[in-house]
Order: C-alpha cells, then sequence, then structure tokens
C-alpha cells in the first residue's frame, strides 16, 4: 500500500488513522485459493479482510462478486453456480456470496478440531476450578 502524502494518527492504531491531504492507494489485488481445505479457512479470512479495508476502490458489488467468482479454481467454479440458480434477479451482495462459498468449500474438520480443542480446555479449568474448590475446605 502506498500513501504520497500525510497521513496523521492520534492513535497507533491503525483504525482509527485520519487522512489529511490527497492520497493515492493502491488496490490490493485478492489472494488466490489454491483449491485445497487446509487452506480454504485462511484464504477466506483474507478475502474477507482485503474487501473490507479496500472497499471503497474495489467499485460496485457486482464486481467485487465478479472478482470473488473469477479467483476460483475452475474446479470449485461448478459448486458455487448453484448460487445463481433459482433467483429471478441476482442479488450481488458479495457477503452473501462469500457466505456460500464458507458454506461450500469450509473445513469442517479444522472447525471439529478446534471445537474439540475448545471442549478440552473447559474442562481442564473446570477441574482445575473443581480441585482448588475441594482443597480450599
Amino acid at each position: 500500500m502506498e500513501l504520497q502524502q500525510g497521513v496523521t494518527t492520534d492513535s497507533p492504531n491503525p483504525e482509527n488513522m485520519m487522512i489529511t491531504e490527497t492520497f493515492n492507494w493502491k488496490r490490493r489485488k485478492f489472494p488466490v485459493w489454491d483449491g485445497e481445505k487446509l487452506s480454504f479457512n485462511s484464504h477466506v479470512r483474507e478475502l474477507e479482510d482485503c474487501t473490507k479495508i479496500d472497499r471503497d476502490l474495489k467499485g460496485t458489488n457486482r464486481a467485487v462478486r465478479y472478482d470473488l467468482n473469477y479467483l476460483l479454481p475452475s474446479k470449485a467454479k461448478p459448486k458455487v453456480s448453484i448460487f445463481y440458480v433459482g433467483a429471478g434477479s441476482i442479488d450481488w451482495d458479495y457477503r452473501k456470496f462469500i457466505a456460500h462459498i464458507k458454506k461450500t468449500f469450509s473445513n469442517k474438520k479444522e472447525k471439529e478440531d478446534k471445537q474439540e480443542l475448545l471442549t478440552q480446555l473447559k474442562q481442564r479449568d473446570n477441574k482445575r476450578l473443581i480441585y482448588r474448590l475441594l482443597s480450599s475446605f
């Protein structure tokens, strides 16, 4: 990202940046997914971040949707074509399209593993709490 003229911040948090002069942002390119389930969850997060950060530079919702669809591997495109079926007029909301590709391609095994880990951590914390309570008597 290139900024040609001054930027001032009131805090070190980039979310609070205030642009005081004219600027010229370079539009980020969407990341390309390799088609592997293991890399999908991080890929879709990058898509969401890239879209949110550069939303004003990406054009219409239809343009964003086109870019998202264009970057899908050719084997994946038939799986998302169902998204367009049954609609009299196409809703170009890119957020709905991202939700659809998440539902279609998300790595369910990764989600299950994370859920299992979270459950184990909660159980461990509960056991520690019970042990502390019992040992205090």
